[in-house]
C-alpha cells in the first residue's frame, strides 16, 4: 500500500480516476491528501518522468497507481519498428517438489508419460531428483534438478 493515501479510502475498496485525459484532479488529490511530490513519485514507479505523459492515472483500492500514457509518450512496440518477434513460449509446470502434477492446469492436457520418458533422456530415473520442470508448447521439458549436477544440458526437444 502507498503510504502517501489515506488508509480509509482505500480501506473501503474505491478507486479513484486522479488524471483524467490529461487533467489532474486537484480535488482527489486533496481528498486522499497525496501532494504533487508524492505523486510524482507513484509516478516515476510506473518509468513516468512527466505529468505531461500523462493521459490516465487510477489510484486502486490497494494504494499502488495504475497509468496509461498518452500515445505519443508510449515506447514503439516491435510491431511499429516492423520487426519480427517469436511467439511467446507457453509453458505448463509438470513437475512440482518431486511430483508428477496430473493436473497442472486446466484445459490443458499433458501426456505424463512422454514428460517420464523426456526425463530418463535426460539422465533422469527418479522424479524425486526433478525440484521443478516444465513442458513447454514448443516441445521442450525444462528441469530444474533437486540438486545441482554439473556439465548437464537441461532442455531437449521433445518432439
Amino acid at each position: 500500500m502507498t503510504r502517501f493515501v489515506k488508509f480509509g479510502y482505500v480501506a473501503e475498496g474505491r478507486v479513484a480516476l486522479l488524471i483524467d485525459n490529461g487533467e489532474v484532479n486537484q480535488s482527489l488529490l486533496k481528498k486522499y491528501d497525496i501532494e504533487y511530490k508524492q505523486l510524482l513519485s507513484m509516478l516515476r514507479k510506473q518509468s513516468v518522468f512527466s505529468l505531461q505523459e500523462v493521459k490516465h492515472a487510477v489510484l486502486e483500492i490497494d494504494g499502488s497507481l495504475s497509468v496509461l500514457r498518452k500515445p505519443e509518450y508510449e515506447p514503439p512496440s516491435a510491431q511499429d519498428l516492423g520487426l519480427e518477434t517469436p511467439s511467446d513460449n507457453f509453458a505448463i509446470t509438470v513437475i512440482d517438489k518431486g511430483e508428477l502434477l496430473k493436473m497442472s492446469m486446466k484445459g490443458k492436457e499433458m501426456d505424463t508419460d512422454k514428460v517420464r520418458i523426456e526425463m530418463q533422456k535426460q539422465g533422469y530415473d527418479n522424479i524425486k531428483d526433478i525440484a521443478y520442470a516444465e513442458y513447454g508448447e514448443d516441445g521442450t521439458l525444462y528441469i530444474i534438478p533437486s540438486k545441482r549436477k554439473k556439465n548437464r544440458t537441461i532442455i531437449r526437444n521433445m518432439t
